[in-house]
């Protein structure tokens, strides 16, 4: 009952981009649903949450990232059932489910092999894209949503407020 009665009129409300719906709703079928699906919310306490953690998400090998956002989602869910006066309190205690997070650092691309893909792209336009990808740090949805008005030639100043998620603006 929480999540077609409850969950989807909070989502609905929050105004959330394609892609993080899209996300929410893969962490959810594919993870949350099929662990907590056939119980009853009463049923569901911080043991419960213990062994979703411990049965599903640690063994899965997954980046703590990605435990991090299943966490994260499993919490907000279980808020929106208290909110909804639905659960007396949230099963998920973050001292004990909360996952660490490590921060890789992320690899950079050679100098040599970042010239060498300049050169070999075929048009001044995808230039200028991985250019811009490259000194702005900007995501590649982010730079093709970018259109002329985008760009403050005055203050120097580049504003990402168009994104491209799934070839739609």
């Amino acid at each position: 009952i929480l999540m077609e009665n409850y969950w989807s009129v909070y989502i609905s409300n929050q105004n959330m981009r394609p892609s993080t719906l899209d996300s929410y709703n893969s962490v959810l079928g594919k993870w949350i649903e099929p662990f907590f699906n056939d119980m009853h919310l009463e049923e569901i306490t911080p043991r419960t949450v213990t062994d979703f953690m411990a049965k599903k998400l640690i063994p899965a090998n997954l980046a703590s990232k990605t435990r991090r956002n299943i966490y994260n989602l499993l919490s907000e869910v279980f808020e929106v059932g208290v909110d909804n006066q639905l659960m007396v309190e949230n099963p998920v205690r973050p001292r004990v489910h909360r996952p660490a997070v490590i921060q890789d650092e992320k690899p950079t691309l050679p100098i040599e092999k970042f010239w060498t893909l300049i050169c070999e792209l075929p048009t001044r336009r995808d230039k200028a894209l991985v250019w811009t990808i490259a000194l702005t740090g900007c995501r590649v949805g982010e730079a093709l949503g970018l259109r002329r008005r985008s760009i403050d030639f005055d203050d120097r100043l580049i504003h990402f407020t168009h994104v491209v998620y799934r070839n739609r603006l």
